[in-house]
């Protein structure tokens, strides 16, 4: 059985709980025990029109302490995906920098 694969690196400020976030959709746990140290990394097989992909989601560290990705974290990403609190404007406006 053939698949494909989907690559996407989450990013948004160390307080919209990207861990808890991939806990919740992956793991089907509302809980973060801990902040992220390094790079972690969720996947999991989706199945989307019958077409079998392999999801996974890359969490780096620091994204918004340094105001960069390192080049290796995105180069072969499909996609990014942000994290903002849509309740605070100034969320959104951090993870633009």
């Amino acid at each position: 059985v053939s698949h494909r694969n989907l690559n996407y690196v989450l990013i948004g400020d160390s307080n919209e709980d990207k861990t808890f976030f991939l806990n919740a959709y992956f793991r089907n746990q509302c809980i973060d025990p801990y902040s992220t140290l390094g790079l972690s990394k969720r996947a999991q097989f989706i199945k989307v029109l019958n077409e079998k992909y392999l999801l996974t989601i890359w969490n780096p560290f620091g994204n918004e302490r340094f105001g960069i990705l390192p080049r290796k974290y995105y180069q072969n990403a499909d996609g990014l995906l942000f994290l903002f609190d849509v309740t605070d404007p100034y969320s959104f406006y951090k993870i633009q920098s």
